[in-house]
């Protein structure tokens, strides 16, 4: 028997939801679900940059740039929810 797997193409997808309604193995996650995935895929991805840092004052210099860059994150997403609203009325 060969193991099959279904993909989503996240290109693709238009966020209907039917995916999570017809996944017969409850496979499909909800972004909320997917939250504590992305945070440690952020923690790995930032664990991995910090190894190119030897000093202590560069690997803290490294983390207070990572930080800035998700609160830049965290900017353009509130930004950009409340454009969405605009898009509602």
């Amino acid at each position: 028997m060969v193991d099959e797997k279904a993909e989503i193409n996240m290109d693709d997808c238009i966020r209907c939801g039917v995916c999570h309604d017809v996944c017969p193995q409850d496979a499909v996650k909800h972004d909320s679900e997917r939250i504590p995935q992305e945070v440690e895929e952020n923690i790995e991805w930032t664990k991995d940059l910090l190894r190119h840092y030897e000093t202590e004052k560069e690997r803290e210099a490294f983390i207070e740039r990572i930080k800035r860059h998700f609160m830049k994150e965290m900017t353009v997403i509130e930004k950009t929810l409340e454009r969405l609203d605009s898009l509602e009325a």
